[in-house]
């Protein structure tokens, strides 16, 4: 770093006058006025679209008056400065000062209108209450930047013999005009007179512009004009390059003072040591004078350049905090220190315009060739910035794809950067953890721009559940979490309704009740209508229930009941106002989250969907207090069968029994009743053993005691089951083989890393033996030294025909210690202790059904006394499985029912996903991937699409909820106005109070 009193070089006279031209082209009036107000009017457009439902007509009137007053500021600018252009003219002072007073009464005509515009009658979690003022704030302060500066250089013509220090004594005239102000003026507030309530608001708009005029004036004097003191100059570059920024992020991130210090986080985190590297970088750059030759001349240029960047970001996310300023100097003392990221731009902007006219008029380098230095150079941090987004979005892109979309049945994990998954993990982790919104602070974790810049590029504008989170830890790092698993849903619109051939049987049923108090709401009363379609040999039941609340305050109603095999839903409505309101189908994850918003508010949804497998969860809000709300929907079913809800069972059917088997996909999707199953083939195929290896994350290696294991497993059963036995050595991917004597070999070159994987695995290997149709079946031991440290997110409930022949697998501690595990249901794990030669666990051969005859069985099925759906994998593992939708509804099911199970045997990714949705739209029917809903007004269906249209764009692992705890919504931006106010008056009440 040279030293402060260094000489700079000399400039040519003729180019040490500013050129009015840069500051007055057009240009900048288009980039600070007109696209930011565009970007106001696409915000303000958006927002009446979604509310126009909601809105009165006094507020649809002031709409329209604003969308006027709208165009015209837009149109101002464009239309001066198209003349301005044409004429290669600058822009005059006066047209600056018209932008100036427009945007400002723009500005509070927008605030004093923000309740109308807005009413309370309009839920907050709509709008994004926190942008409402923000946003426009944040967005005109620009062209009042802009404005001001123009101002500046028009009534500074002679800038040599304008002093800098009157100006800057000025703007402290300001702060302390407003501290001696309030001394006289609060006596007056005591008393009661209105000269505060009517004349505090234009006082504080004119001094504020007063202090800005003088106080930017003074400060781009003291830049451009030499001092009389050679010291002077380089003393006030220090404090503005290095004192007023690391000043500003020490106080701001709360490391000057104590803990208990309060330091509102008004723009979010800025905590990263980047921040501060890059703020004292930028000040020996800037600190730093041109060198006597042009390669050097050049370089330090581009290194400016490369810093300017993060100057213009500060200076943009603290623009519309700038009227804080005045307050906060009042207050504070260190609220000058807001003004320290305008100053460095101010600064950082003058010194580059003088590398440009040294470049030019000194080395001669041509303006193409400085230009292109100065974009390459700028771009550096921000696309170093995005291509290491990109880079963290590959990673956990792929990782998200391995565990819930993978292309095929394979284990083995794509190649995946676990630096860049962990980074991505921290940073999801901190909003879900540590996301805290305070009565005024931003989102203390999020980064201005850059978390949104994230959660675009790397999420989708979406996030991962806390489950999720721990699933990615315990597969890839082997870390493990306690977790509450939440679930998260979505949905649209349909009223399409099929009448039966037949006369309906209808009955009611008082619901028993266990006591005469409960503790929620409860059904009072079920009314089942059945109706027997002879066309298409189906029923169609509708389920109609009335619920009541006992309580003493509105409550919500949520019951759960199950679906047998075959048993679809095709309709749902809700009674609101007493009118039946009829139920869109929609995406499930947006229509959950839509529910949680809505209900937060206490208005009128109804839900029904998949809650997991064949269980549905029916959830109706509110149900008022000592008051009933009445529900139903609509089921579809081949045969008669029973239905539980609540306490109670009803029988839907009960002539006609079908018991035709269905055939879909080129005979690979089969739907099989019970009494032809019963007429099947039976068989009991033989066992063999398949090991998993757990070569998880370890400090210790088991391999020998595996090996101990093996061995003793094959002489306490003989070689029966060892003939074509496997094994699986398996951490986060998975190596199978056959057991033979390259088992120590590979054991030690495969590496202890992650976690067991055990989900993909057991998966992975019933779904290769059940493309065989092999007369054998897998006895599964998992050998792990702690077995319950497996990643298992789901048993494999509803895939009973890949393990027709048992259901459980086992798992064997170094120890001997025995466990067998359910693969289906909810059966609980049984521990049989230390393995002894008296017990044999392992071969409990069932009978199965061989289809669809014994001597070429192409499945088997389990013996389960239950209809059931088969799905026939082909051996090739590219060929196509899904052909088509049937077109009528039943079969329609079976087929999306097909689906599902390619779902949840993790085939077909994201396109298996957007296919169950989408089909479930064609028939009207249920399905795992959607839900049936009610809501109340037109605003919650618009929100609710524009969810759907968000998710639907997305990933399907990526979820909208991060299963946080809710959080108090934040107050809009001018609630700080009025807290620096109040706290203002009072402090001025009480020392008056005092010295009276």
């Amino acid at each position: 770093m040279n030293a402060p009193n260094k000489p700079e070089p000399r400039i040519p006279e003729a180019d040490q006058q500013q050129p009015t031209w840069g500051l007055r082209h057009p240009l900048w009036l288009f980039l600070t006025a007109v696209l930011p107000q565009l970007v106001i009017g696409a915000y303000l457009y958006s927002s009446y679209t979604l509310i126009q439902s909601l809105l009165n007509k006094r507020s649809k009137a002031i709409w329209l008056d604003l969308a006027f007053i709208a165009f015209v500021g837009v149109a101002f600018p464009v239309a001066t400065g198209l003349y301005a252009w044409y004429k290669k003219t600058p822009v005059k002072a006066i047209v600056a000062g018209l932008l100036l007073l427009g945007n400002i009464g723009i500005l509070y005509a927008y605030l004093y209108y923000l309740t109308q515009l807005f009413p309370f009658t309009v839920p907050r979690w709509m709008l994004q209450a926190d942008e409402m003022v923000s946003l426009p704030l944040g967005l005109m302060m620009p062209s009042l930047f802009y404005a001001l500066l123009v101002i500046i250089d028009e009534l500074t013509p002679d800038k040599e013999k304008t002093s800098a220090w009157i100006n800057i004594l000025y703007a402290i005239g300001v702060p302390v005009f407003w501290y001696l102000f309030f001394q006289i003026l609060s006596p007056m507030l005591r008393q009661g007179s209105d000269i505060g309530r009517h004349s505090l608001p234009i006082l504080f708009i004119a001094f504020t512009l007063v202090f800005f005029f003088f106080f930017l004036r003074g400060a781009l004097l003291l830049f451009h004009k030499p001092s009389p003191h050679p010291i002077i100059k380089p003393v006030v570059r220090f404090c503005v390059l290095f004192v007023f920024p690391l000043l500003g992020l020490i106080v701001y991130n709360g490391h000057l003072f104590s803990k208990n210090w309060f330091v509102p986080k008004i723009v979010g985190s800025l905590q990263h040591p980047a921040f501060f590297l890059l703020a004292l970088l930028t000040g020996i750059f800037l600190f730093q004078s041109p060198r006597p030759t042009s390669a050097s001349s050049l370089f330090l240029f581009g290194l400016r350049s490369a810093v300017y960047p993060y100057t213009l970001y500060f200076f943009v996310i603290f623009l519309p905090f700038l009227p804080l300023s005045l307050p906060a100097i009042v207050l504070f003392g260190l609220g000058f220190l807001i003004l320290a990221p305008t100053l460095l731009m101010c600064l950082h902007s003058y010194i580059l315009a003088q590398d440009i006219r040294l470049l030019r008029t000194r080395y001669a380098i041509s303006p193409i060739a400085t230009s292109l230095v100065f974009l390459l150079s700028f771009s550096s941090i921000p696309g170093l910035i995005v291509l290491s987004m990109y880079q963290e979005r590959a990673t956990l892109h792929r990782a998200l794809h391995y565990l819930y979309q993978p292309k095929g049945p394979e284990v083995k994990a794509p190649r995946i950067h676990l630096g860049h998954l962990q980074n991505s993990m921290d940073v999801l982790r901190s909003n879900v953890r540590r996301r805290r919104r305070s009565f005024i602070n931003q989102d203390r974790n999020k980064v201005p721009f850059i978390t949104n810049l994230y959660k675009k590029i790397v999420l989708d504008n979406m996030t991962l559940s806390q489950q999720k989170l721990d699933d990615l830890d315990q597969v890839f790092f082997k870390k493990r979490h306690t977790t509450v698993q939440r679930t998260v849903l979505r949905g649209l619109r349909s009223t399409d309704v099929t009448k039966a051939a037949t006369r309906p049987t209808t009955r009611s049923t008082t619901v028993p009740q266990l006591s005469r108090v409960p503790s929620a709401p409860y059904l009072s009363n079920v009314e089942t209508t059945t109706r027997y379609d002879a066309a298409h040999k189906r029923y169609e039941t509708t389920v109609t229930c009335m619920i009541q609340n006992d309580r003493k305050w509105q409550d919500e109603f949520r019951t759960s009941f199950q679906l047998p095999v075959g048993a679809w839903v095709k309709d749902y409505a809700l009674w609101i106002n007493g009118k039946k309101v009829p139920g869109a189908l929609t995406e499930k994850k947006s229509t959950l989250w839509i529910y949680q918003q809505i209900t937060s508010a206490r208005r009128d949804p109804g839900l029904l969907y998949y809650e997991k497998d064949n269980t549905l969860t029916l959830r109706v809000f509110p149900i008022p207090s000592k008051g009933m709300r009445k529900t139903s929907f609509v089921l579809l079913h081949r045969n008669p069968f029973s239905l539980t809800l609540g306490h109670a069972t009803y029988q839907l059917g009960k002539k006609h029994q079908n018991n035709d088997i269905t055939t879909l996909w080129k005979d690979r999707l089969i739907y099989i009743p019970q009494a032809q199953k019963a007429k099947l083939p039976k068989i009991k195929r033989s066992p063999y053993f398949h090991f998993i290896l757990d070569f998880s994350q370890s400090d210790i290696s088991y391999a020998d005691r595996y090996n101990d294991q093996i061995e003793y497993l094959r002489k306490r059963y003989g070689a029966a089951p060892f003939r074509k036995a496997r094994v699986t050595i398996a951490n986060y991917q998975a190596k199978t083989f056959r057991l033979n004597t390259k088992l120590q070999q590979a054991m030690k070159e495969t590496p202890r890393q992650g976690g067991l994987f055990l989900d993909r695995v057991l998966k992975h290997i019933y779904l290769e033996h059940a493309r065989k149709n092999s007369k054998t079946y897998p006895v599964i031991v998992l050998l792990s030294p702690n077995p319950s440290h497996a990643v298992m997110r789901e048993r494999l409930q509803g895939l009973s025909f890949l393990s027709p022949d048992q259901d459980v697998f086992f798992s064997m501690t170094p120890e001997g210690d025995l466990t067998k595990h359910a693969l289906y249901g909810a059966k609980p794990d049984i521990d049989l202790g230390k393995f002894s030669g008296k017990m044999s666990p392992f071969f409990h051969t069932k009978e199965v059904y061989a289809w669809p005859n014994l001597q070429s069985p192409r499945a088997y099925l389990p013996k389960d006394g239950q209809d059931g759906i088969t799905l026939i994998l082909p051996q090739d593992p590219k060929e196509k499985i899904v052909t088509s939708l049937p077109k009528e509804s039943w079969e329609a099911g079976v087929a999306m029912h097909g689906l599902w199970l390619l779902g949840k045997l993790r085939l077909g990714g994201q396109d298996n996903w957007l296919t169950q949705i989408r089909w479930s739209w064609r028939t009207h029917l249920l399905s795992p991937q959607t839900s049936f809903t009610v809501l109340e007004n037109e605003a919650q269906w618009e929100a609710l699409r524009r969810k759907q249209k968000q998710v639907l764009a997305g990933k399907s692992f990526f979820d909208l909820t991060e299963d946080a705890p809710r959080r108090m919504d934040e107050p809009p931006l001018w609630l700080l106005f009025l807290l620096f106010a109040a706290f203002f008056w009072l402090t001025q009440r009480r020392r008056s109070s005092q010295n009276n």
